[in-house]
């Protein structure tokens, strides 16, 4: 399935009610099963453009077309259906309840589906399995390293079987070898069929994607 972004723009209105463009005239295209980075420097738009995609934060201009869900017209109801069920969400600093524990966190997204507490045990366990932190399922997560606590993150947002993950800077806060376990954990996700969007600064990384968008000062630059 093809979605599509058209024209997006995004301006944030600041104190004396100044607006700053944010993203201007952003395009591009993009197949179920893509892996993709979106990189440039700081204050480029990059993560703005990935919680767009993700139906957290609302844009003032273009479309954006996401899996057959048109973003612009959507409502809060139906948003909350989008980021629930289409897009599994990683982000630098984890996001992790830290007193509940590893198996809690990722069963997390589940309560908001109607299924039995047995079923939501079943896919948290199978998806800590996959991300090999099945042994840490009940350790608090305030008690893991860096890198096992993006694992976790990982499968959280595996939990729900969504068509896109979104990774906003996935490997910042890890060291090298971590962040490169994670980023390996990635690309073996996205050769399962999801399609995977990473932003990021490490130039290294966005290289290795077989797409990669470069944005600066809130416009697309580049596109591999």
């Amino acid at each position: 399935m093809k979605s599509e972004v058209r024209n997006l723009v995004k301006e944030y209105t600041g104190q004396g009610g100044q607006k700053t463009r944010a993203l201007s005239d952003v395009s591009f295209t993009f197949e179920s099963g893509e892996l993709i980075s979106i990189t440039g420097k700081s204050g480029s738009g990059k993560s703005t453009l990935l919680k767009i995609l993700g139906g957290q934060i609302p844009f003032d201009g273009g479309s954006a077309v996401i899996e057959g869900v048109a973003l612009e017209n959507a409502t809060a109801k139906s948003l909350s259906g989008y980021r629930n069920t289409k897009i599994g969400l990683v982000y630098q600093d984890f996001m992790l309840v830290d007193d509940i524990s590893v198996i809690e966190n990722v069963m997390l997204p589940l309560y908001f589906r109607k299924m039995p507490q047995s079923e939501r045990y079943k896919k948290a366990a199978e998806v800590l399995t996959a991300v090999n932190m099945k042994d840490k399922a009940n350790r608090k997560a305030g008690t893991l390293s860096g890198g096992e606590k993006q694992r976790v993150a990982v499968a959280r947002a595996l939990v729900k079987n969504p068509a896109v993950i979104l990774a906003d800077e996935p490997t910042g806060a890890l060291d090298v070898a971590n962040g490169a376990a994670i980023t390996e954990l990635l690309f073996e996700i996205n050769a399962k069929g999801k399609t995977v969007i990473i932003v990021t600064h490490d130039e290294e990384l966005a290289d290795k994607c077989r797409r990669k968008i470069v944005l600066s000062d809130g416009k697309i630059t580049k596109i591999r």
